[in-house]
């Protein structure tokens, strides 16, 4: 079991440093750079050839390079040379987790090796110096619970807006007159809506579940009126369609129904900003819902 003997502490892959792990090896970390800067921007610009200033669109944010420099120090040399060959083996030439844990928050990122990692010898055998250098090609850093993951909100869920009883246009013969001498229209069973925030301080891309009966979900921004509209077969009890805004996929009991996804206004939510979706059907008698999630990030 490792015990954190400062913090922040951090953990790439599956190694932690700042810690004592279980042999009585400290990985410790000294320096970085990277990590704590905003993310590069890439401007988009073009110079207005018959006047001063230049035409833009919209600029947008690149990955960054992190480096961690740290040291490690065994009980022994055997020790220490067992925790060399683990560090450079360490990462191979896929993403892998790096965690941040202050004493007050934690972000989460994927990283991969930019440069060959630098492990040199050292004049004492138990102790010796490294260099990792990573590249992060997604710029934001997740919010995270230490010991439990990403800080996921889910809002919802919240059902379609059906509607119980009232006016009786079936085999029973005509309409259904309430006892108070008018019509009734029924009641409503939902409003329909989930209010969704983003804490965070970048753009949170929502990923939307929907589940159980629906007939031609469609999902409004009620202010801005962007949409997503789902045209396949009518949803069953206990199917599910999972609608990700950032990678714009669209799964029906995990298998891929893009094409079903007939209106497609993809958006993100702002900073901070509250949006309040609608879920409606062409089906009163659909009982299914929508929830709504996202991971808040940091750039």
């Amino acid at each position: 079991m490792t015990t954190v003997v400062a913090t922040p502490s951090w953990q790439v892959s599956t190694q932690q440093f700042n810690v004592d792990d279980n042999n009585g090896v400290r990985w410790g970390i000294s320096s970085t750079t990277g990590w704590y800067d905003g993310a590069p921007v890439r401007l988009r610009t073009t110079p207005r050839s018959q006047a001063d200033g230049d035409y833009r669109s919209r600029s947008r944010f690149g990955g960054r390079t992190i480096q961690l420099n740290g040291w490690v120090k065994a009980p022994t040399g055997a020790l220490a040379e067992a925790a060399r060959w683990a560090l450079l083996g360490l990462i191979g030439n896929d993403q892998v987790p790096l965690i941040w844990v202050s004493d007050y928050t934690a972000r989460y990122a994927l990283v991969e090796v930019s440069d060959a990692s630098r492990i040199p010898p050292a004049a004492n055998g138990a102790e010796f110096d490294f260099q990792l250098s990573l590249f992060q090609a997604d710029p934001r850093r997740f919010w995270y619970i230490a010991g439990s993951g990403l800080d996921t909100r889910t809002f919802g869920p919240v059902q379609a807006p059906g509607v119980s009883g009232g006016l009786d246009w079936s085999t029973g013969g005509g309409l259904n007159w309430s006892s108070g001498g008018g019509l009734n229209w029924g009641t409503t069973l939902s409003t329909g809506t989930v209010t969704v925030t983003n804490p965070g301080t970048a753009l949170a891309w929502p990923v939307f579940t929907l589940s159980d009966t629906l007939t031609n979900p469609t999902i409004t921004d009620i202010v801005t009126g962007f949409r997503l509209t789902y045209t396949g077969a009518a949803m069953a009890v206990a199917e599910s369609l999972v609608l990700n805004s950032l990678n714009k996929t669209v799964l029906r009991n995990g298998g891929d129904r893009s094409r079903e996804l007939t209106v497609r206004q993809w958006e993100a939510i702002a900073p901070g900003a509250t949006v309040t979706y609608a879920l409606t059907t062409t089906n009163p008698a659909d009982t299914g819902t929508l929830a709504v999630s996202l991971t808040p990030s940091d750039r």
